[in-house]
């Protein structure tokens, strides 16, 4: 596949190259671009006065003090959402990054830069953001980066990184410690990679260079659903430096959908509607690999029972209504319960974009997709928990029910999403012969179910 050239690494090759056509790069006529990039100078420092201490104390974390952005050797860019500025970042002392086995060091006055652009929202977004390249990345080869870049905001905190491999681009956190303390701390499991960044100074006395550690970070990533191997477009996403984002709801249904171990564990889950008690699979992902383990439910509907770690790894739970005339045409508010349960004992393999699905005897099968955690934990701690679900049953009850029909379910369970400023999961549903075709639920101005093709 062709690959559009990595916005930020264009940058790093404008900066430090004499060659001005890159690709299909189209750079804003010298005139213009002095104006574009005296604006942000001026947003910049006014940025950086009111939060001047925290500045410094986040970009030199581990010793060197940040002296200035470099405005000299700034360069503008016109992306999809508009123009975007870029400015080299100037330390004091010889501050050094690596990560993993690597013996290649990024110097952090040759890595770091500020970038300044405005998001889909017209909110103007100044970013720190670095560049730890591997060992087989070859800048005067122009191949593409190879490496971990981390985005940050002025106050060091945290917006996104991604690893970049050679054929695919991964999301990545930072976690506090050790790269073997960071798999411990996340999920328990191997199967997520993590590895530590090392941050040295360095100086040069009696002829040879001389480093010392000052700090680590750890960073991990999910090794199974979130890689991106599309060309790249920065800016079109917003936040962390335009960088791309995890992947949609839909995206990963359509994914889901390609899979043949989750086809057959969902088309056996639709064969069972036929008995008498419901039926799940939680889906485990290890070592690289997913995994299904069954379980069974009571007689005539009655819950399942979780036990303490049965979650550890899971990235789905996947379940059936049984043909029982008590059971809902679609997600009960139990299900929802069970589902705040998994996320907030913790352990699952990923919270962001964990999937809770069910199929029912009516012949369709539904999907809710974890987009916001936190957001969904809130709605779950006040709706859901012993004491406040009682009475949250109340308005359930009376908007999903028997005599309903199916449509009018779906877009009522929409409005319990949006109670209490929304639940922060995505509802997909799809018909039951081939567990793909998947649609977005929504609804309208009146109330009524509407559907947004996912292909």
């Amino acid at each position: 596949m062709k690959q559009t050239c990595f916005l930020l690494f264009c940058f790093v090759l404008l900066l430090f190259s004499c060659e001005k056509n890159l690709d299909t790069e189209e750079i804003v006529p010298r005139t213009e671009t002095l104006s574009i990039i005296q604006r942000a100078q001026s947003v910049f420092i006014n940025e950086y006065q009111s939060k001047r201490d925290s500045i410094d104390k986040a970009l030199g974390r581990y010793g060197p003090k940040f002296i200035k952005v470099d405005w000299n050797r700034a360069v503008d860019k016109r992306i999809s959402l508009g123009k975007a500025v870029v400015a080299p970042l100037v330390f004091e002392g010889n501050l050094y990054e690596s990560f993993g086995n690597n013996k290649r060091k990024s110097a952090l006055n040759e890595s770091t830069f500020l970038y300044m652009y405005k998001d889909k929202n017209q909110n103007m977004r100044i970013e720190v953001v670095r560049y730890i390249a591997d060992d087989a990345f070859v800048p005067e080869a122009r191949k593409s980066f190879l490496g971990l870049v981390v985005v940050e905001d002025l106050a060091g905190n945290f917006l996104a990184g991604y690893h970049f491999g050679e054929n695919k681009v991964t999301p990545i956190s930072r976690i506090s410690g050790s790269a073997e303390v960071a798999i411990n701390t996340t999920t328990g499991v191997t199967a997520i990679w993590c590895t530590t960044t090392t941050w040295y100074s360095c100086s040069t006395y009696d002829g040879a260079e001389h480093c010392v550690v000052v700090g680590v970070d750890s960073y991990c990533y999910d090794d199974g659903v979130g890689n991106f191997n599309r060309d790249i477009e920065p800016g079109d996403y917003g936040g962390g430096g335009g960088l791309p984002q995890p992947p949609s709801p839909c995206d990963l249904a359509n994914a889901l959908a390609q899979d043949q171990s989750f086809v057959d564990k969902m088309s056996d889950l639709n064969v069972k509607t036929s008995e008498s008690y419901e039926s799940a699979y939680i889906a485990k992902r290890s070592n690289g690999t997913t995994s299904y383990d069954y379980i069974k439910g009571g007689q005539n509907g009655e819950d399942f029972n979780f036990s303490p770690g049965m979650f550890n790894g899971s990235t789905g739970f996947y379940h059936n209504h049984e043909n029982n005339p008590a059971n809902l045409s679609i997600f009960s508010l139990y299900d929802l319960q069970a589902l705040y349960l998994i996320i907030s004992q913790g352990g699952v393999y990923r919270e962001h974009n964990y999937t809770f699905g069910l199929v029912t005897y009516h012949g369709d099968t539904y999907l809710l997709v974890v987009e916001d955690p936190a957001k969904f934990l809130q709605y779950g701690s006040s709706l859901l928990v012993p004491g406040s679900i009682d009475i949250f049953a109340s308005t359930y009850n009376n908007l999903i029910t028997l005599s309903n029909t199916r449509m009018q379910n779906e877009a009522n369970f929409r409005a319990i999403l949006n109670i209490n400023g929304g639940a922060g999961v995505k509802l997909l549903k799809s018909a039951t012969n081939n567990f793909g075709n998947w649609k977005q639920v929504g609804v309208d101005a009146n109330g009524n179910a509407i559907y947004a093709d996912c292909n």
